[in-house]
C-alpha cells in the first residue's frame, strides 16, 4: 500500500491533473471534492477524451468532465484476499480508517510483490 495518496480536485483543469500524474509518475489518481473521493482520472480516461474530441487541447475541460467512477474504498482491516478480486475490475483500491484516507493499493503494487 502506498501511504502517500496523490489526488486532484474535480474542479481542477484536466491539464493540471495530467501534470500531477506526470510529476509523480502515476497512471491514475483519485478525484476529490471537499476532501471526499468522488471519482478517478487515468491516462486512459484522458486519452479516450482526446480521441472522442479529436483534439489534444484539453485546457477547457475540468476533471469532473472526464472523471470515471471512484475506486472502491475499504476499511484498514480488510484482508488482502478480499482486496485482490476488486483489483481485477478496478485500477486501485483506497484504504481508509473512518473517513480518513490511509493509502492506495494499485495493480502496479501487486506486480511489485510477485
Amino acid at each position: 500500500m502506498n501511504k502517500k495518496v496523490t489526488t486532484t480536485e474535480k474542479r481542477n483543469p484536466v491539464s493540471e491533473a495530467i501534470r500531477t500524474m506526470k510529476k509523480y509518475g502515476l497512471s491514475q489518481i483519485p478525484v476529490t471534492s471537499a476532501g471526499l473521493i468522488v471519482g478517478s482520472i487515468s491516462e486512459k480516461s484522458v486519452l479516450d477524451k482526446v480521441i472522442e474530441l479529436e483534439d489534444t487541447n484539453l485546457s477547457k475541460l475540468k476533471v469532473e468532465d472526464i472523471m470515471e467512477e471512484a475506486y472502491p474504498t475499504l476499511n484498514e482491516n480488510t484482508p488482502l484476499k478480499a482486496i485482490l478480486p476488486l483489483l481485477k475490475h478496478n485500477q486501485a483500491v483506497i484504504i481508509t480508517k473512518k473517513e480518513n484516507i490511509l493509502g492506495i493499493i494499485t495493480k502496479a503494487d501487486l506486480l511489485k510483490v510477485v
